[in-house]
């Protein structure tokens, strides 16, 4: 039997009100980058300073990073691949606590690309358009660790399992059990009792466009093992639940 088809998953939903009339689903590269360009400084201005003001200005991301680069041991460690990373804040708080790794750092928003390689911070980094639900994640062959920091909600079961086939160490950094519980909240206010109630209370009904799906720790976990991951270490800390999963070749 497999371990994750027996623990539910739960929907993420946004009222970002760029992209929630365009359609359901996974954004596209488009819609992601229509969303960037609205919010991100660095499109209009890609100096230092503005990229270093956004990254501390998303004070969750970099922390985070901060956290699991207190915690693991990059210099076990040759090259970083970064798996939908834009803007990148978190391999550059890890990249610069060990300035031995190269890195490639990728995402499927083509128009974010763009903009990050004018950022002179990134300009001596490997950065690349890869979408991780259509292209050879061959890519990655000479990177030996690999971190998604809030990917997996947008991704299938079978794309995780894909990028944990590939044998590498993998960090992902998940939403928490507390993100999860505001996504099943958003879903009853908006199912046909909820709209009922929210009409009475603060009218009619706001747009809402149904995005991914948060999986629960242990359903991340058991789908993890079901690929042939093991997961090495995992923490919570802020918003985010950090894995370590390492190949069951790495095993001592």
């Amino acid at each position: 039997m497999k371990l994750s088809k027996t623990i539910g998953t739960y929907p993420a939903f946004t009222n970002d009100p760029v992209t929630v009339s365009l359609g359901d689903g996974v954004y596209s590269a488009e819609e992601t980058g229509i969303a960037r360009q609205q919010r991100d400084e660095y499109f209009r201005d890609p100096s230092d300073a503005t990229y270093m003001r956004g990254l501390w200005s998303r004070f969750v991301g970099p922390a985070g990073a901060a956290e699991l680069a207190s915690r693991l041991d990059f210099r076990q460690f040759k090259k970083l691949g970064d798996i939908g990373g834009v803007p990148f804040y978190q391999a550059v708080v890890i990249l610069s606590r060990f300035p031995h790794l190269s890195a490639l750092l990728t995402d499927y928003d083509a128009m974010a690309i763009d903009a990050l390689r004018r950022v002179p911070l990134l300009s001596s980094r490997e950065l690349a358009v890869f979408d991780v639900k259509r292209d050879d994640l061959n890519l990655f062959a000479d990177c030996d660790v690999l971190t998604m920091w809030g990917v997996d909600c947008v991704l299938s079961d079978e794309d995780i399992g894909r990028v944990v086939r590939l044998g590498k160490t993998l960090i992902i950094g998940a939403d928490r059990r507390a993100t999860v519980f505001r996504g099943l909240l958003t879903r009853a206010l908006y199912s046909k009792a909820g709209t009922k109630l929210r009409t009475l209370l603060r009218g009619p009904r706001q747009p809402v466009r149904r995005h991914g799906q948060f999986r629960t720790g242990s359903y991340l976990r058991g789908l993890i093992m079901e690929h042939g991951g093991h997961i090495a270490h995992e923490w919570l800390f802020l918003d985010y639940r950090l894995l370590v999963v390492t190949p069951p070749s790495s095993l001592r």
